[in-house]
């Protein structure tokens, strides 16, 4: 996966993208890699707020302060 080579590279460049909000290489990974983009893009979505409420769950539980 260095340098976005490899098995997975694609894959890693594809999330990248999608964190730069790079719309012209989404569409192009995600037609390399055969995704359906408005997929892609809606999974990002998931993703971000996954990771969102894990944050604040952790935060929660982490912090005194915020209990």
């Amino acid at each position: 996966m260095i340098d976005n080579r490899g098995l997975f590279g694609p894959h890693l460049g594809l999330a990248m993208a999608c964190e730069q909000g790079d719309e012209a290489r989404i569409r192009t990974l995600a037609k390399i890699l055969e995704f359906d983009v408005a997929l892609v893009n809606r999974y990002y979505m998931d993703s971000v707020v996954w990771a969102q409420e894990i944050l604040r769950d952790s935060d929660a539980q982490h912090n005194v302060e915020a209990v």
